[in-house]
C-alpha cells in the first residue's frame, strides 16, 4: 500500500483519483480474466460421442435406466438409431423419422422438411449442408443413414 501511496503522489492524483484508478484497474483485469476464460476451447475431444453413437447404432435400442420402479428414464424416450442396414430416404422421410437419427431434434427435423418442401426434395445427400444448423461434421454422421431417391417428392 505504501508504494501505492507513493506512486499516486508523483502522479499527482488526489485520494479519490487515486482510488478511482485503482478501481479501474482492478475491474479492466476482472474483465480481461473472464473473457479470456470465456473464450478457452472446450475440453471434448472431436469424436467424444463417436463411441456412444456406434453401441446405440449396434444396438438398435436405448436402454431403460434401473431407477426406482414405475420411473422412465430420460433415455428411454431418447430416439431409436436405425441401423446401418436400412437408409432413410430423404425425400419421403416423415419428421419422427428424422428425429430417430443422431443429433437431429423436432427442430432440426422441421428444418429440414421445410427445405425440401421448398426446394422440391434433395438430389444428394451432401445437399443436406444446405439446411441451417448442419454442417460438415453433421453431415459425415448422419450420411451412413441417408439415402436419396431418384424421384424428389416434395410434401
Amino acid at each position: 500500500m505504501h508504494r501505492l501511496y507513493r506512486l499516486q503522489m508523483r502522479l499527482n492524483l488526489t485520494r479519490r483519483e487515486g482510488t478511482a484508478l485503482l478501481t479501474f484497474g482492478a475491474l479492466l483485469a476482472l474483465g480481461l480474466a473472464a473473457q479470456a476464460w470465456q473464450h478457452r476451447p472446450p475440453a471434448l475431444p472431436d469424436d467424444a460421442y463417436a463411441e456412444a453413437d456406434r453401441l446405440f447404432a449396434e444396438a438398435g435400442t436405448f436402454p431403460d435406466a434401473p431407477d426406482a420402479p414405475g420411473r422412465s428414464s430420460p433415455l428411454a424416450d431418447a430416439p431409436v438409431v436405425p441401423a446401418r442396414a436400412e437408409r432413410l430416404d430423404l425425400n419421403t422421410a416423415s419428421a419422427d423419422e428424422l428425429e430417430r437419427l443422431p443429433r437431429i431434434g423436432p427442430a432440426l427435423a422441421a428444418r429440414i422438411l421445410a427445405y425440401r418442401a421448398r426446394h422440391g426434395g434433395f438430389r444428394r445427400v451432401e445437399e443436406l449442408t444446405a439446411v441451417p444448423g448442419i454442417g460438415d461434421k453433421t453431415l459425415a454422421r448422419l450420411h451412413p443413414y441417408l439415402t436419396v431417391s431418384s424421384a424428389a417428392s416434395p410434401d
